[in-house]
């Protein structure tokens, strides 16, 4: 079960029947890189979370993901094929970086 949040964004992967809720907030952590994806079917949550400068992770449902470390809030989010593109936002100090982040959701 993820953190409660606010300002994430999700994106729903309609063929594998996945909701992936990426970054956001709460009124005690501030902002966080976590992503956590819920089965729509089973109802099953799994919560990965952000180490270091890379973090790389194989997880169940074949989502497959390489991700920098970032704190992100007020973000946007787009799908793109099997791609999640990620962009801008708030780190809770400052803007957030403008580079533009993918999450390959294919292994």
């Amino acid at each position: 079960m993820p953190k409660p949040s606010y300002h994430q964004t999700v994106q729903f992967m309609d063929d594998k029947g996945l909701a992936v809720f990426i970054g956001g907030k709460n009124h005690i952590t501030g902002a966080f890189s976590e992503i956590s994806i819920l089965d729509c079917e089973t109802l099953i949550w799994c919560s990965v979370e952000c180490y270091g400068y890379r973090f790389i992770s194989l997880l169940i449902f074949f989502l497959f993901i390489v991700y920098r470390n970032f704190k992100r809030c007020f973000h946007s989010t787009a799908m793109i094929d099997s791609k999640i593109i990620v962009f801008g936002g708030y780190d809770d100090n400052k803007y957030a970086s403008t580079e533009i982040f993918i999450i390959e959701t294919v292994p």
